[in-house]
């Protein structure tokens, strides 16, 4: 059993200590379940800040680049563990440090990361994309082929399972960034699929995969323009939606649009991040994040996103959050991301490259923590359109 050093071992919560955490969970004076996770994390930051203790601070008094990226793939905030690096580190005993560090030597010095610099979406040079080729090439890295966020093939297939799809059926996939989803749909089930993606850098990418893979037809992804009267262009038999209608104002207008171009037997499927309450909007922390967001969400509760397609002509089927599930990805996904930092420092763009990587863990980070906290969720609905019977709506 690895000994902690001295001051750190004191920190970490008793036994009795996380019994009341989770008894706290039913208690409404305490916060309820939110504070209780909020409280099991911080916890977990001080248990973990034990396999830190080494991790050299920079001048601001942050983790190094390398460190970082290992606390959030141990699952803990990189701030919180230097908080509490700063705070207690000099008093620990080095007789402990040995212990707990004996398996590891710590990394080199590394510079200060400098601050993200946000996207100005007025700037015409990059007219909402900023998609640029290092954060393509970073998304490569660690979502997948294709992949511009968390899943993969088998996920997606999966999770369209609800919608019983068919060779023979049109799907509408609203959000199809690179286009891999789209692709493992027409490989999974042999349906068609029209994308519809705002940005151009990202249709214009998953149209050549498309055609190398000989999909061109099966898998095209279209420019989707909000003025556009057209809309959608044809009617489907099924619509995707997977965390796109944040990034519109007026989802309203969007989701009347999906209905409109649904066949009447038709069925939409959409996940999307939402807050969990009201009280949300006013959070401090929700509020930093917004502000760190490339784009700023247009986020609804939970019950508003319900409320969304209620009122938009939809019977809702299917209700329920999916965050921990998404959490999971997360992880999963930066797992081993250490080993890609090692490969991306010999290469001659490796320092923009990790610099582009270190700010899309930050971006990935502030989510996963605002999900872990129980603030900002992952909702999935499916509804079918009123007036219109579900062919073979699977039951999976």
């Amino acid at each position: 059993m690895v000994k902690l050093p001295g001051v750190l071992a004191k920190l970490i919560p008793s036994k009795a200590g996380k019994a009341a955490a989770a008894d706290a969970a039913g208690d409404p004076e305490s916060g309820g379940a939110a504070a209780a996770a909020m409280e099991a994390e911080k916890a977990a930051a001080l248990a973990g800040a034990a396999g830190y203790a080494r991790a050299p601070l920079t001048a601001s008094g942050k983790l190094p680049l390398t460190w970082q990226l290992r606390a959030w793939w141990d699952g803990f905030d990189p701030n919180q563990i230097a908080e509490i690096l700063g705070r207690y580190s000099p008093a620990v005993d080095e007789a402990g440090l040995d212990d707990v560090m004996a398996a590891a030597a710590p990394p080199p010095d590394e510079p200060e990361m400098e601050a993200p610099k946000p996207v100005d979406p007025d700037d015409w040079q990059l007219p909402f994309d900023p998609w640029d080729p290092y954060r393509l090439e970073v998304a490569h890295y660690i979502w997948g082929e294709g992949f511009c966020g968390p899943g993969g093939p088998s996920y997606v297939v999966n999770t369209s399972k609800l919608l019983a799809l068919k060779p023979e059926m049109s799907v509408m996939e609203f959000g199809s960034g690179l286009g891999a989803g789209a692709r493992a749909l027409v490989e999974g089930f042999g349906c068609w699929i029209t994308g519809f993606e705002q940005s151009g850098r990202l249709a214009e990418l998953a149209n050549h995969k498309a055609t190398m893979m000989g999909m061109a037809k099966k898998a095209k992804i279209d420019l989707f323009d909000p003025a556009d009267p057209n809309g959608f262009g044809r009617n489907y038999d099924r619509v995707i939606a997977r965390q796109v209608l944040h990034q519109y104002k007026n989802k309203d207008k969007i989701v009347q649009l999906i209905n409109k171009h649904m066949k009447p037997t038709g069925l939409v499927l959409a996940t999307d991040f939402v807050l969990a309450n009201e009280d949300a909007r006013r959070d401090p922390e929700v509020k930093e994040w917004l502000r760190h967001e490339p784009f700023t969400p247009f986020l609804a509760t939970s019950k508003e996103f319900s409320g969304l397609f209620s009122n938009c002509d939809f019977v809702v089927r299917v209700d329920e959050d999916v965050t921990l599930e998404y959490i999971q990805l997360i992880n999963r996904n930066w797992r081993g991301a250490d080993e890609l930092v090692e490969r991306l420092k010999m290469q001659p763009d490796g320092p923009d490259l990790i610099t582009v990587l270190m700010r899309h863990g930050e971006l990935w980070q502030r989510r996963a923590s605002l999900m872990k906290a129980g603030k900002l969720r992952l909702w999935r609905l499916m509804g079918t359109k009123v007036g219109g019977k579900p062919e073979a709506m699977s039951d999976w």
